[in-house]
Order: structure tokens, then sequence, then C-alpha cells
């Protein structure tokens, strides 16, 4: 057999082995998709920052991000999800993640102005390079939580001597082409925080890598 012939055989019998591990590799990423399926796409919106300079739906695009819901002077669980999502924070840093955001939206945007909002990300160490406090008027907050993310949101109520607001607690993580891809419980009064933060950590390192882009919902 000339070298010319062994050389065709030797390629023959490499592009035979490439099809499996494509088919495989092919597989492997549709296995994980079905795993991450959307919920629903964003609507465009317009928001302010703590810096009091705007946000909207396409400056976070190409970005994989969480969004949660809080009010500055919420008593309750507000500065546990604010402290869970600073744990999200370290957790990008310590990995060096890129294309990574955080978005903290204010359910009290009458009281929450953007110097209310700077003042509270500095008490919680906040990296405001790629976490942002958001506000805006009532009905733009109002679309983009209860029509956008789905997430319930009251009115602000007296309560005691404090006043409170109804708002959803879970974490959203929202992909690259501002889709909902997720949601995580992440209150310790639910009883399964810890797992459901490693889960989110988990699912954004895998999002990252730009694994993940089916249909329907992931709940935690």
């Amino acid at each position: 057999m000339s070298k010319k012939e062994i050389g065709v055989w030797i390629f023959f019998a490499i592009c035979l082995l490439a099809i499996p591990v494509a088919f495989w590799k092919n597989g492997a990423t549709k296995f994980k998709d079905e795993n991450y399926p959307t919920y629903a796409t964003l609507p465009d919106f317009a928001l302010v920052n703590q810096d009091n300079q705007p946000v909207t739906k396409q400056d976070l695009l190409g970005n994989v991000w969480v969004a949660n819901f809080i009010f500055t002077s919420c008593a309750n669980s507000c500065p546990l999800l604010t402290k869970k999502m600073a744990e999200l924070q370290s957790f990008i840093e310590a990995e060096h993640l890129q294309d990574i955001k955080l978005v903290s939206i204010s359910v009290d945007p009458a009281t929450d102005r953007p110097e209310k909002l700077k003042a509270y990300a500095e008490r919680f160490h906040v990296n405001t390079k790629f976490w942002n406090f958001l506000t805006g008027d009532n009905a733009a907050i109002e679309k983009i939580v209860v029509s956008g993310f789905h997430v319930a949101k009251g009115d602000r109520e007296p309560n005691k001597d404090f006043f409170d607001i109804v708002h959803g607690n879970r974490f959203v993580l929202v992909d690259t082409l501002g889709q909902i891809r997720g949601y995580y419980s992440v209150d310790d009064a639910e009883g399964a925080s810890e797992k459901n933060m490693a889960a989110l950590k988990k699912d954004i390192s895998q999002f990252q890598q730009g694994i993940g882009l089916a249909k329907n919902i992931r709940v935690h």
C-alpha cells in the first residue's frame, strides 16, 4: 500500500471517529439546554441606578444577570436578600467571571431615589462595576417587576412602626438575550436557601460559558 493510500485511510478513520464525538457533544449540550428552559422575554425598560445613570434592557443584553427585588426601608427580608446578593458578588469576584451583572430593583421607587440607593449600596460594600440598584417611576417599576419578571409587588402599607411592601423574594436568572431562565428561593424561611444558592452559582457559571438556550421554566 502506497503512502498516499495509507494517508487516505488514516483521514477516513479520523472522520469516522469524529462523527460519534461530535454527536456526543451536541447531545450533551442539548441535554443541558433542556434543564434551562425559557419562561419569558423581558420587555424593554428604562430605569436609573444609584448614581442616577440610566440603565436599560439594551445595556444588559450580552450579559448573564441576576435580579432581585428590595426596598431600603425594609426591616424583614430585604437585608437578608441583599446579603445573599453580596454572596454572589463575592463568588463572581473569586471566580473572575466576566459579563455577569447583578441588579437589585426597588419596589418602593417613591422613597428609594438614587441617593438613598447609593447609601444602601455602600452599607453592603457593593461593587457597582457590575451590581446596580435600580429605581424609576412607579409605572415603570410595576411594569418590569409584575409584567416583566412575573413577581409579586404590593402597595406600601403601614405595619406597626414601619411601612411594609409585599414583594417576591426569589432571585431571577436572566440570559444574554434578556430571557428569564430560572427562579431561586434564597429566603432562609423557606428552608432551602443554601442548596438553591449553590444551584444558582452553578447555573451562572453554565450560562457564562454559553450553555443553555431552550424553552420553559426552572424553579428552585
